[in-house]
């Protein structure tokens, strides 16, 4: 009877705790609509910060109500420490990393890859709906190409959203011998994107997780292999670094003028920022973009490529943590053979060469994944339950 009313107290915390990072990851989606475009009072903004305490208030009751070992103590308190160090400098965008990281510690895995499908889809929904009845635009006009970004600002963030909630779909469903819904699911979304929205980034993201699911049906298990595990966990060094030496090398070698007409102008737009803002320890304030003149802003304002943006913006230091993180954490799930996770993580890290939303903690789990990865005695069977 009591192991019973345990196991209920202890689904019901965990519910509770989804919901409530549910509901933040949903907003999120929302204010990066149209909607901030069109409403810009600040009572948007104090909303987030107003979630953001709430977040922090129901992590520090449930860890007052914890039990931590001494190494799972010293690690929280390297995250909270880091947490208010960021704050304190005005970098809520990384704090709010470290805040989500510490909450995660509450969660396993699959919960909260189910809890970032459900807030994406609830949103996507939701902003979809207010644009199909005129309250945010439907369609808008990029450049003098109309697309149908459903109540977003540009099609690359509608887009990712929606290839976003296939590669979750696909991921919960992994072990299926046929993923039917998942199938049907990316049809839908890989026609919808490559005759509405033409983001060629999010269709290869979805060929590329199907690619995946594929080759882990295969007798073969190569990640067995010790060259196919070390370049996958040092993946995102490798990606930082490809990103760093095409920004820098802009303009010397042919292929990379070349490379600026496939991959829409980033590595001109990268070397314009890597030669404007030096890397510093806790980052640069970008200026105002100029659209006309002699010191005209390449690109518009158009800056993505999380391996170059996050260390300008937010510095090397945030950076380097994170991507020591996410490195460990990849580490991890190749010692525990989940092959679904690690293709997850293989493709958002690759996205993270053309997009931003690898870096922010409320765009795909790959992060508080991440932090609940590196706790210290952390053990498999969080990732089944």
């Amino acid at each position: 009877m009591y192991k019973n009313n345990d196991s209920t107290n202890r689904e019901l915390k965990t519910k509770f705790l989804q919901i409530i990072l549910g509901i933040i990851v949903f907003y999120q989606f929302f204010i990066g609509s149209y909607w901030s475009t069109i409403n810009t009072s600040s009572v948007w903004k104090y909303v987030s910060y107003f979630l953001y305490a709430l977040l922090a208030l129901v992590w520090f009751f449930f860890f007052l109500r914890s039990k931590f070992s001494l190494k799972q103590l010293i690690f929280v308190c390297i995250l909270l420490s880091l947490a208010i160090f960021f704050a304190f400098k005005q970098s809520s965008n990384v704090a709010v990393i470290f805040l989500v990281g510490l909450y995660s510690l509450n969660l396993n895995l699959r919960r909260l890859v189910s809890t970032y499908l459900y807030a994406s889809l609830a949103a996507i929904c939701f902003i979809a709906t207010l644009s199909i009845f005129g309250v945010l635009p439907k369609v808008v006009n990029v450049l003098g190409i109309n697309y149908m970004t459903l109540g977003f600002t540009n099609p690359n963030n509608t887009g990712m959203l929606l290839v976003t909630i296939c590669l979750l779909t696909l991921t919960l469903e992994w072990e299926k011998r046929m993923p039917f819904f998942s199938i049907l699911e990316s049809l839908f979304v890989g026609f919808f994107i490559l005759k509405e929205l033409q983001d060629s980034t999010a269709i290869i993201m979805l060929i590329g997780m199907f690619m995946l699911w594929l080759v882990s049906r295969s007798p073969i298990n190569f990640y067995n292999w010790k060259i196919v595990r070390f370049v996958c966990t040092m993946l995102p060094i490798e990606l930082t670094l490809i990103a760093f030496w095409i920004g820098n090398n802009f303009g010397k070698y042919y292929i990379l003028n070349k490379l600026d007409s496939v991959f829409t102008s980033r590595p001109s737009i990268w070397h314009y920022y890597l030669n404007l803002y030096p890397l510093k320890l806790l980052g640069n304030q970008l200026q105002q973009v100029i659209s006309m003149g002699y010191n005209t802003t390449v690109g518009n304002g158009a800056f993505d490529g999380a391996y170059i943006v996050f260390p300008i913006m937010y510095g090397t230091l945030a950076f380097a943590i994170v991507l020591f993180i996410l490195s460990f954490a990849m580490r991890t799930l190749l010692q525990i053979k989940d092959i679904a996770l690690i293709s997850l993580f293989i493709i958002l890290l690759f996205s993270g060469f053309s997009e931003n939303s690898l870096m922010y903690a409320f765009a795909t789990p790959i992060l508080p994944i991440s932090f609940v990865l590196c706790s210290p005695d952390w053990r498999h069977e969080n990732i089944v339950n």
